[in-house]
């Protein structure tokens, strides 16, 4: 792409001189590719899909609508501490060990994987 203008300025005599300022720019493009002829090519696709498939973990959120919420509800007669707390051990807390167990096991899948992917090197 060029871009093409003119500019007044000064000379170092000091005389006003008018300029044509071309400004250029480059780009590079990028384009990645597999070889289409690896003798284990479909074993390394289902490895991928696999590796991609696995569940995420889904960690609840700690103060669930707004924070703002639950510091009001402190100042009414410590209701938002209290419900909070009641949110701590009934929800937020299973869920959470739900989801570190799914982060464990995710990890260790992911690293099983990888370790069949290396015997396709």
């Amino acid at each position: 792409m060029q871009d093409s203008h003119l500019e007044g300025g000064t000379s170092w005599s000091g005389e006003k001189t008018i300029m044509s300022v071309t400004k250029t720019e480059h780009y590079i493009k990028l384009a990645f590719s597999r070889d289409l002829d690896l003798p284990n090519l479909k074993e390394i696709k289902q490895l991928e899909d696999k590796y991609f498939s696995l569940p995420l973990p889904n960690y609840p959120k700690l103060f669930p609508i707004s924070i703002w919420l639950w510091v009001v509800g402190a100042f009414i007669y410590g209701i938002g501490i209290i419900g909070w707390i009641i949110y701590f051990f009934v929800s937020y807390k299973p869920k959470k060990e739900i989801a570190d167990k799914t982060q464990a096991d995710l990890v260790r899948n992911r690293a099983q994987i990888l370790n069949e992917l290396g015997q396709y090197d």
